[in-house]
């Protein structure tokens, strides 16, 4: 959803934008994109649309035009599966195979094994109501912790290490898509509890 209440739509083909009326307009390589293929979207605080494609990076789309970045300007990786914004200039982008890279204007960190991931395939992120940034790996769900990050795998209750959805409720609960069906996060228990009428399918 964007910041105007109106529908952002990824696909292998570009993107989409609804509008809170309802007019779709739809956006191609031939409206500047590098390539349709399109595995991120999210519209930004001020207004403009960040987009993690499959193997050109990042592109920013500001309404009269696309800027675009990638591993020659401080991404880890091309193939950007999840975008996070951290404020109006920090924003954090997960690689499908190369870990996470936080920018910060023309400033970048990487977080990979060494900080605590058990995979560097990350899938998905969120950012839940404490503030909290959330990663779901192939090696299962990374909450950032300091500068470091603590893993949840089957042991505290995922039925699959292979986390490739998240979504955050307003009450701090957090949904997890996996491998293997749908958990909820309890962050009073700090444990995740299954949902038995969802079947042990991937939930993307």
């Amino acid at each position: 959803v964007g910041t105007d209440g109106g529908l952002l739509i990824k696909s292998r083909d570009g993107f989409s934008r609804m509008n809170p009326e309802g007019k779709i307009t739809s956006f191609t390589e031939s409206d500047g994109l590098q390539t349709a293929d399109i595995r991120a979207i999210l519209q930004g605080i001020e207004g403009d649309i960040w987009i993690g494609s499959n193997g050109a990076g990042i592109a920013k789309y500001c309404g009269d035009g696309v800027t675009h970045f990638n591993s020659n300007d401080g991404l880890n990786g091309n193939i950007v599966m999840s975008i996070l914004q951290e404020n109006d200039s920090t924003f954090w982008y997960s690689t499908y195979d190369n870990g996470i890279t936080r920018k910060s204007g023309s400033e970048s960190e990487y977080y990979g094994i060494e900080s605590g991931l058990k995979s560097t395939r990350v899938w998905c992120s969120e950012k839940d109501t404490s503030g909290n940034f959330w990663f779901g790996t192939s090696g299962g769900l990374s909450k950032m912790v300091g500068q470091e990050f603590v893993t949840y795998g089957k042991s505290a209750g995922l039925p699959h290490k292979q986390v490739i959805s998240l979504l955050s409720e307003d009450d701090g609960k957090l949904w997890v898509g996996t491998a293997r069906g749908l958990v909820r996060y309890m962050p009073e228990t700090d444990r995740f509890v299954q949902i038995e009428f969802i079947p042990s399918v991937k939930v993307r």
